[in-house]
């Protein structure tokens, strides 16, 4: 996939946040640059159940500790 083009963001710009009242985690995504075409005002994430929310940590973790050669 040579000609995908991809926006990447660091770490710095996502936040998390536990929302209780709607019972998810909340990944918040700063990418609030102007050429991105985003309204004023409107923000991106990604809502997650909380089962959800854990499989993606572990699959994160799992490809940390694949790019390290690292076993869990």
């Amino acid at each position: 996939m040579a000609n995908d083009r991809w926006l990447m963001i660091t770490p710095q710009q996502v936040g998390v946040q536990a929302d209780k009242k709607f019972g998810i985690v909340r990944l918040g995504l700063d990418v609030s640059h102007p050429e991105l075409g985003l309204a004023p005002g409107l923000n991106l994430g990604i809502a997650l159940p909380p089962t959800e929310a854990r499989e993606l940590a572990e699959t994160i973790l799992r490809k940390a500790n694949e790019i390290e050669g690292t076993k869990q």
